[in-house]
């Protein structure tokens, strides 16, 4: 009785995909996308060779929505990240082996195929600026208990973050500003929020576009702003607002996930007005 079998034949990488981590942060960089961002204070603590196979991950979950269906050429120039992937695993770690199986799970369920190869450090150099990147202005994040308590004020239940990343969300589902691995989109406004029952407390130089985007959709949500009475978008904000309530500045007020102890430099004068809006009411 003759052995009937076929030779499994991967085809040449499609594309390519440099990661690089730092002890801060993260950065994967894929055809003319690249992305980014700063590890917890828990995963900043991990051991360099695990936060290089995470930045693998994240960068593969930030892209996965485009390659699917494709084999990636992982750059790292870690090699034990290399080693790690192309051998879909490690006995001798079993914290970098269960990191590498959530890689490989990813790819599965995104039906890709990785390859790894070492780059040279001195040449990953996009990924490595993205990795170092301490861009903290977006990653503030309104105290969890008084985030409760406005949702209680304004008896309102939100359901997704509009402007948000992995660190910083509030809630399980958010759209993030680039490709972030956890993220349900990317770009707010590129979708309606009129299904929406929204949250978002956003950079402070697109409130405006955010107001008038909540009109146009005629979008219901909660909004977080600072309290500047002289800006130009203030002036119309009750016109839309249904109910809103004051935030005094406190040193608790705002804190970054990735350094819970650095204290905002505003903490003394900030005053952030949290407002229930209803675009409808223009329209």
């Amino acid at each position: 009785m003759s052995a009937v079998y076929n030779d499994i034949c991967i085809p040449n990488p499609s594309s390519s995909m440099s990661t690089d981590a730092s002890m801060t942060g993260w950065g994967a960089i894929w055809n003319d996308l690249s992305t980014g961002g700063l590890f917890s204070e828990e995963e900043s603590l991990e051991h360099i060779n695990n936060l290089e196979l995470k930045a693998v991950l994240f960068g593969l979950k930030s892209f996965s929505y485009k390659m699917q269906n494709e084999h990636i050429l992982v750059l790292s120039d870690n090699t034990t990240a290399v080693q790690c992937i192309n051998k879909f695993g490690t006995c001798r770690s079993r914290v970098l082996d269960k990191t590498t199986q959530d890689i490989w799970d990813c790819s599965i369920q995104n039906n890709i195929w990785l390859s790894a190869t070492h780059i040279p450090g001195k040449l990953n150099v996009e990924a490595d600026e993205e990795s170092r990147k301490m861009e903290i202005h977006t990653e503030w994040k309104l105290n969890e208990n008084f985030f409760q308590e406005i949702c209680y004020f304004l008896k309102f239940s939100p359901d997704i973050d509009l402007f948000a990343s992995r660190l910083n969300t509030q809630l399980p589902k958010f759209i993030s500003y680039r490709p972030d691995p956890q993220c349900l989109a990317v770009n707010a406004f590129l979708f309606s929020w009129k299904n929406y029952k929204f949250y978002c407390f956003p950079p402070f130089a697109v409130i405006s576009r955010i107001l008038q985007k909540i009109v146009q959709d005629s979008a219901k949500g909660i909004i977080v702003v600072p309290e500047w009475p002289t800006q130009p978008w203030y002036s119309w904000l009750p016109e839309v607002t249904v109910k809103s309530t004051l935030l005094p500045p406190r040193k608790n007020l705002l804190y970054l996930p990735s350094q819970p102890d650095l204290i905002h430099p505003l903490h003394k004068n900030l005053s952030l007005r949290a407002c229930l809006v209803d675009g409808a009411l223009l329209r």
